[in-house]
């Protein structure tokens, strides 16, 4: 008993605790809130999921996983700053973060290139999950389509990963197929 009593006094020791018990509570809120957003977002997109159009049901499949993605890595970046602030003072960090930002940039462009050419991708709707598409020479109906990169699903089973930014020509022959039955 007197061991125990003499470790709780232990100041360090309770310091310790406290940083490990702040930085698990702080783990654990960004999982929940995580979680909770996933759900709001997708009750907010099942609206669309009603729609008899299959490019309807693709493009909000589409919509969902990248809204649940952008919430995921903000989240964890919140959470990661708020540990990394316990440590040290970030202050200086986020006032030096503006330099190494402009140098980073430069030496991103292929990760800026492949974001931009995702957005367009997503807003021109050039494809949704579901589409069967041939893009640059590679056939395939597109598993996953996210804000870097697109995943295709060959004939045999094969998965074959496209940066959205190396992507030069689509053939969407979903889009096609849906005109002639809208018309």
């Amino acid at each position: 008993m007197e061991f125990l009593n003499d470790l709780l006094q232990n100041q360090a020791l309770m310091s310790i605790l406290k940083v490990v018990a702040r930085i698990i509570i702080i783990i654990v809120l960004a999982r929940v809130i995580t979680k909770v957003g996933n759900k709001v977002i997708e009750r907010f997109f099942a609206r669309g999921k009603d729609s008899s159009q299959a490019a309807d049901k693709g493009r909000v499949k589409t919509l969902t996983n990248l809204s649940q993605n952008v919430l995921h890595y903000i989240i964890n970046f919140i959470a990661a700053i708020t540990i990394l602030d316990m440590f040290i003072s970030i202050m200086p960090l986020l006032t030096g973060a503006g330099v190494l930002g402009l140098a980073i940039g430069f030496g991103a462009q292929a990760f800026v290139k492949d974001v931009v050419t995702g957005f367009f991708i997503l807003f021109e709707e050039q494809y949704d999950v579901g589409d069967k598409v041939q893009i640059n020479g590679v056939d395939g109906v597109v598993e996953e389509l996210g804000i870097r990169t697109t995943i295709l699903k060959g004939e045999s089973g094969e998965k074959y990963y496209l940066s959205n930014g190396s992507i030069t020509q689509v053939a969407n022959f979903s889009a096609e197929g849906q005109k002639k039955s809208e018309a």
